[in-house]
């Protein structure tokens, strides 16, 4: 009988203290041993220990009954004021002396006083750490409690365990005392722990209505401070609309908002998106169907101003002519009146506008407009010193003046050249034009070593290719017309 009652007793026991959660802070100066302690919970005998800045991880561990969590703060002097965020949370403290360190007593006792005189750790169990007794400089227990004033602590129990916590100064274990210690604290909550589960509870609620206060608290602060910036803003404009007034009523244009990017064209219209006419660029719609439609970026660009009302007039004072732009951009390098547009090969990568360039085009596609025969040297077109063929040919917009020998250079055809030369025989004028080949041939010869010179590179193969393409054409041709011109033929002037 007796027996049953008794088992039943330990399970409602157990039953009772079932799943309790239980949390420590561990808290004392720098350098006292706290992490190393916390270290010994865990079973870690070699601990790597650095300083703890700020706060470390929690420790959680089942003692018992108990799954009970361990608070590690720092102790410098910045983290100590932040120990009492943590003292809602928590049904016992561990605070960590460092016995040997005596110059530190009275820094030991404000700390600790400052401490347990909090209202949410009052009344609750304190386990004191006298740690590195190993020391020979070490204090007791009892010099402890007087040093810390212990014996004026009566609203909380306490108890003072000295410690090694070190395991390498204890012979390479750990300190049972740690433990012992830790037992006690344990069975101090579970003797009232109803009681300080709900101080807990209602601690914490406290401490979580006390930041809702400090946050609206704060974001009211914030809100004061804008509302006060906007009235000094909106001041400011009020005091200088009313001077503009007073000056004479100018009408200002409405300043652009800066969060808008402008047009990368125009630059006075905010933008409206991005376009490929625009390389990519942020561009307004005026200008992106200006550009859509041909125009030029400059045309563009000053139409919009125009219509904006910031462009210069088309005539000066007087109807003289507008003076120029400081900074146009450059101009044409052929045409030396328009501006320039871009950069190309045709004429050594300098600026040159879009007619230029087109008629560039046209030139090399169609060669000279007119033929003449000047006699049988001919000018030949040199590219680097570099003659491009035996018979060469020097194209413009009036005419090609056609030889049968072409200039000499370091790279010109010697032996084939010459004997084309020597035997060519002078043509008269208006007689025949060089066939289309020929011409073609010529102008991407022509094309190939200028770009070859622009970009600065060795051209000795593609300046010898050149001179064998235009000459081994050159002779064709010639060859053709040789066979031909023998045979006069009726409307034609044979070849004097």
């Amino acid at each position: 009988m007796f027996g049953l009652a008794k088992n039943f007793y330990k399970w409602a026991n157990n039953k009772r203290t079932e799943n309790r959660k239980m949390t420590v802070v561990l808290i004392g100066l720098d350098n006292a041993g706290k992490t190393t302690v916390l270290a010994d919970f865990r079973g870690d005998k070699n601990p790597y220990i650095a300083p703890t800045v700020g706060f470390s991880k929690p420790l959680e561990m089942k003692r018992g009954k108990f799954y009970v969590t361990v608070y590690d703060l720092g102790g410098g002097v910045r983290i100590r004021g932040l120990w009492q965020n943590y003292f809602s949370d928590v049904h016992g403290a561990i605070f960590v002396v460092d016995s040997a360190d005596t110059a530190r007593m009275d820094e030991v006792k404000k700390e600790f006083v400052e401490c347990f005189k909090h209202p949410m750790l009052q009344g609750k169990p304190i386990l004191i750490f006298a740690n590195k007794q190993d020391l020979p400089a070490a204090l007791d227990e009892a010099d402890i409690s007087q040093q810390m004033g212990l014996n004026e602590l009566t609203s909380s129990s306490h108890l003072v365990v000295k410690t090694i916590a070190n395991c390498e100064k204890n012979g390479g274990v750990i300190d049972e005392r740690i433990f012992e210690g830790l037992n006690w604290l344990l069975k101090s909550v579970t003797g009232d722990y109803k009681k300080l589960n709900t101080r807990v509870k209602s601690d914490q609620q406290a401490a979580k209505d006390a930041r809702a206060e400090r946050r609206a608290a704060q974001a009211a602060r914030v809100a004061e401070r804008k509302r006060a910036a906007k009235a000094a803003a909106e001041g400011k404009e009020e005091s200088k609309s009313d001077a503009g007034g007073a000056s004479g009523g100018a009408s200002k244009a409405a300043e652009p908002d800066p969060d808008v990017p402008m047009c990368s064209v125009c630059t006075v219209s905010a933008a409206t998106g991005r376009a490929a006419v625009s390389k990519w660029l942020p561009v307004c719609d005026g200008c992106r169907s200006g550009l859509e439609a041909g125009k030029s970026a400059a045309e563009v660009a000053e139409a919009a101003k125009a219509a904006a009302g910031g462009a210069t007039t088309t005539g000066g004072a007087g109807g003289a002519p507008p003076e120029p732009e400081e900074d146009a951009g450059p101009k044409c390098s052929v045409c030396a009146t328009r501006a320039a547009t871009k950069k190309s090969a045709k004429v050594g990568w300098k600026p040159i506008c879009d007619e230029c360039d087109a008629e560039l085009d046209k030139a090399d596609e169609g060669g000279g407009s007119a033929a003449a025969a000047d006699g049988d040297a001919g000018a030949g077109t040199k590219e680097e010193g570099v003659a491009t063929g035996g018979g060469g040919a020097g194209a413009g917009d009036e005419g090609a003046a056609e030889g049968g020998a072409g200039g000499a250079g370091p790279y010109a055809v010697g032996a084939e050249s010459a004997a084309a030369a020597a035997a060519a025989p002078g043509l008269a004028v208006g007689v025949a034009r060089p066939p289309p080949c020929w011409r073609r041939w010529c102008a991407r010869a022509r094309r190939a070593a200028a770009s070859a010179r622009s970009c600065r590179r060795t051209s000795t193969s593609l300046a010898r290719a050149a001179a064998t393409t235009t000459t081994r054409l050159w002779g064709c041709w010639r060859r053709r017309w040789s066979a031909r011109a023998a045979t006069p033929r009726p409307g034609r002037t044979s070849p004097s």
